[in-house]
């Protein structure tokens, strides 16, 4: 889809480096902070392309999740990061960590 508009850019856009990119295949991938793959770049990857491994064994009909910030932060970093993002994490890691204070707010 992208493979044109890389090719248009040329050798000089065909190094790694750090920054800000956009993967088709990543994007449609919602976040988890329990997250069942992990998108990454690889060195080799040099034209657009990310690889997105399996951590864990994915069902048929099971929704391939990734992570989009650090799932190791505690839960109120994790929550403030993904504010950036627009919304609110429900993953079961994220329910089972929310403050109790908070859930009782909420009912």
């Amino acid at each position: 889809m992208t493979r044109h508009l890389l090719d248009a850019l040329g050798d000089d856009y065909s190094v790694c480096c750090q920054g800000t990119a956009f993967f088709p295949l990543q994007s449609c991938m919602n976040h988890s902070c329990l997250p069942n793959a992990k998108a990454f770049k690889r060195e080799e990857d040099r034209d657009g392309q990310a690889t997105i491994i399996a951590l864990e064994t994915i069902r048929e009909g099971d929704e391939v999740t990734i992570s989009y910030i650090d799932d190791d932060l505690p839960f109120e970093e994790r929550q403030a990061s993904l504010a950036d993002y627009g919304f609110k994490c429900r993953c079961l890691k994220c329910l089972e960590e929310e403050p109790q204070a908070t859930l009782e707010h909420k009912i």
